[in-house]
């Protein structure tokens, strides 16, 4: 409906031209008048399809943050965060444990040449 309105505004606008042009070049009646309307219309469409825009930009940001900060996105957030977490925990339990066993068999392998002499 909106960008109908719109549409009709710039078609207007367009005509407006057209018509005051047409004026102009025959002499008929100062054309002004007809340029001002036609610039006025054109303005117009133009603002309201910039409105309608910014409007549907702040629903979808609005919608987009209620989502967001919702109690099921909240869970979800909390559910991977835990996952992460334990993740990393694993990892670095792994690297511990390998790097405990190089250093024991570093110690045992000194040990061994060692008591070998």
């Amino acid at each position: 409906m909106i960008i109908r309105l719109t549409l009709a505004l710039f078609l207007a606008a367009l005509a407006g031209f057209l018509i005051a042009n047409a004026v102009y070049e025959f002499k008929l009646a100062p054309s002004e008048p007809i340029f001002l309307l036609s610039a006025f219309l054109m303005l117009g469409s133009f603002t309201v399809l910039l409105l309608l825009g910014l409007g549907a930009a702040s629903n979808q940001l609005a919608g987009a943050i209620a989502a967001y900060f919702s109690r099921q996105r909240r869970l979800e957030r909390q559910i991977l965060f835990y996952f992460h977490y334990r993740n990393r925990l694993d990892r670095l339990h792994r690297l511990k444990s390998v790097r405990i066993r190089y250093f024991n068999r570093l110690k045992r392998e000194r040990l061994f040449r060692n008591s070998g002499r």
